[in-house]
């Protein structure tokens, strides 16, 4: 198969969407533009800059199933313990039986009802379709056929945390989801969101290709935990996440990675108002040949706004991770603040990093730092702890874990934070060697 073949397969494969028989005159327009975009855009290759470390041959050639519904779990699985306000999605298609409502205080729901509910979203959904250079994230505009809406009047706080559950199992072979989520704080509102990619065992090849904006207007607060877990290395999930703060808004945003032959996180972050705040934080733990790349990119539009980028990769085995990231100071946002920050350990000689931190700077009054360091386990550090009566292996853990844990801490939530810890331990003592 040729590669334009390979790209035409996938175009219409995408394009066959179940949403696409839902008629409602400003989403088909969108889809259209979208559409229209996308064609005159094309996949990416390596000459396009961001994509220069990975790009999506092996996927571009692959055959993928049409969603269908399918249940495998129960409402009463131990998976979904702690999580009562859920939505559920399996093979990308909304699942109400797996479903639990929501506090009253919030609209949280499947997507599509909202589009008809709320027609004043047309403002939100697809805002910057214009400015859109991402391939991937057009496909899902034009294909999305479920996804979640996060809804919360001015100043109002969701009473507890508020959990997606995306499933991928490959039951009839490798499938392909596009799933979208949408969710808009108004001015003062407070919500803690924990979305949740389990390809599980029966993944195979399947490819996730999910989409989600965050507006937070004036005064908002959102705390976002991306899971990404995986127990085999198979499938393939891009994640792709525009994000609005207005003024004195502020984004938590927390990723752990685990798994999957290839994860592609793209985050856009763009600050509007003065004093907005975007803490973005990731963690991969990544053995075998996984691959995860991280796209990040912030924008200071305003002055005084403040961003903090820390990710960390723990590789092992073959596996390669990218940290390609950008902090962006406009003209006018003086008294700007960014850091960017990407640490990597390596726990075998064939791992590899690419980490390229970068900075536009086009006012003169900010304060602005990158850094990056690679490297394996220091060879003093594991002298001190094999001097306390630690064996070579369990020192080896104390530090692989000990360089894991900072992202974790960040983790919210206290249920969910003690559920992956123990994964990243099961792992990492996998990981290590004697």
């Amino acid at each position: 198969m040729t590669v334009s073949e390979s790209k035409s397969s996938y175009a219409q494969q995408v394009r066959l969407s179940k949403a696409q028989e839902v008629r409602l005159g400003w989403v088909e327009a969108l889809r259209a533009r979208a559409l229209k975009a996308f064609d005159e855009k094309g996949f990416p290759d390596k000459s396009w800059e961001s994509w220069r470390y990975f790009t999506p041959s092996k996927l571009l050639s692959s055959a993928f199933e049409k969603p269908v519904p399918a249940e495998l779990l129960s409402k009463e699985d131990p998976i979904f313990a702690g999580a009562r306000c859920r939505i559920v999605f399996v093979d990308g298609l909304f699942s109400p039986k797996l479903s639990s409502q929501a506090p009253g205080n919030v609209d949280f729901s499947e997507l599509w009802s909202g589009l008809f509910n709320h027609p004043e979203l047309e403002t939100r959904l697809g805002r910057d379709l214009d400015k859109e250079d991402n391939p991937f994230s057009l496909i899902n505009t034009f294909a999305f056929e479920d996804g979640a809406l996060i809804m919360l009047p001015s100043g109002r706080q969701a009473l507890e945390p508020l959990h997606l559950f995306f499933f991928t199992t490959g039951t009839r072979g490798p499938v392909a989801s596009v799933p979208r989520i949408l969710l808009v704080a108004e001015e003062g509102a407070e919500v803690a969101v924990v979305a949740r990619f389990y390809g599980g065992n029966h993944g195979q090849n399947s490819f996730e290709n999910a989409v989600a904006e965050i507006y937070a207007d004036a005064g908002a607060r959102v705390r976002w935990t991306n899971l990404q877990i995986q127990e085999n290395e198979s499938g393939s999930l891009f994640l792709q996440t525009r994000a609005y703060l207005k003024e004195k808004a502020e984004l938590d945003m927390v990723t752990v990675t685990r798994g999957r032959e290839i994860t592609r996180n793209e985050i856009r972050a763009e600050l509007e108002g003065p004093g907005a705040q975007c803490r973005i934080s990731g963690l991969s733990v990544l053995s075998g040949r996984s691959q995860a790349h991280q796209a990040l990119s912030v924008l200071h539009r305003s002055p005084g706004a403040v961003s903090r980028q820390i990710y960390k990769n723990l590789l092992d085995g073959q596996s390669r991770a990218e940290f390609n990231s950008l902090a962006e100071v406009c003209p006018g946002a003086q008294k700007s603040d960014s850091h960017q920050l990407n640490k990597n350990l390596l726990l075998s000689d064939d791992a590899r990093v690419y980490s390229r931190p970068k900075l536009k700077i086009y006012a003169d009054d900010v304060q602005a730092a990158h850094g990056s360091a690679t490297g394996q386990a220091d060879p003093g550090e594991l002298f001190y702890l094999r001097s306390r009566g630690l064996d070579l292996r369990t020192a080896r853990f104390v530090l692989a874990y000990g360089f894991a844990e900072e992202i974790l801490s960040l983790i919210p939530e206290k249920e969910v934070r003690a559920e992956i810890e123990a994964s990243v331990k099961n792992a990492v003592h996998a990981m290590v060697r004697g």
